[in-house]
C-alpha cells in the first residue's frame, strides 16, 4: 500500500504521504479510515446533497455530525471545489484491538467553496491546513468505522 494508491485523483483527493512499516492491523485501519474520508469528502464535493453509504464507513455520533453538517451545506447551497490534501503521520491501534486512532494533516489551502450559482464564496476559514485525530471502532463484520473526529487549529500541522 502506497500514499499513491490512497489517493484519488478523480475526486480530487490527494494522499501525500503515510508511515512506514504498518502492520497488517494498522493497514486494514489505514484503509477503512481513507475510505471513510473519500466518502465525506464526495459529500461536501457533492455540496451535502448525497450521504448514500457514509453508514457503512462511520458510526454513533460521528455519522450524527456527518450527516447534520452535509444538511446544512446543502441548505445553504454551498459545496466545495477540490482539490485536497492529506498526510497521514500516525495509525495507533490499542491493546484490545478494538479501537484505533488515525492522525492526519489535512491541506484545504488550495480548495474553494462555491454557491449555488458556481461563485467563489471561499472565505479564509476555508483555506487551512489542520490537524485531525479520528477514532476508529472494529465492527461486527470487522470493518473499522470512524466513530469520533477531533480537529485542531489552522497552522498546527503541514502536508509538505
Amino acid at each position: 500500500m502506497t500514499a499513491e494508491s490512497l489517493s484519488d485523483p478523480t475526486l480530487g483527493y490527494t494522499v501525500v504521504s503515510i508511515p512506514k512499516d504498518l502492520d497488517a492491523t494498522q493497514t486494514k485501519v489505514l484503509q477503512d479510515f481513507i475510505a471513510y474520508d473519500k466518502a465525506t469528502w464526495r459529500i461536501w464535493f457533492g455540496g451535502g446533497k448525497d450521504t448514500t453509504g457514509i453508514d457503512k464507513v462511520t458510526t454513533g455520533v460521528n455519522l450524527k455530525e456527518v450527516i447534520d453538517n452535509a444538511a446544512k451545506m446543502k441548505a445553504d447551497g454551498r459545496h466545495a471545489q477540490p482539490p485536497v490534501r492529506v498526510s497521514v503521520s500516525n495509525v495507533y491501534v490499542d491493546d484490545g484491538g478494538v479501537t484505533a486512532q488515525v492522525t492526519i494533516c489535512v491541506d484545504q489551502s488550495k480548495m474553494s467553496m462555491l454557491d449555488d450559482k458556481g461563485n467563489d464564496v471561499t472565505t479564509r476559514a476555508d483555506k487551512i491546513q489542520v490537524p485531525s485525530a479520528t477514532r476508529m471502532t472494529l465492527s461486527g463484520d470487522k470493518s473499522w468505522l470512524a466513530s469520533e473526529e477531533q480537529r485542531g487549529q489552522d497552522g498546527e500541522c503541514s502536508v509538505d
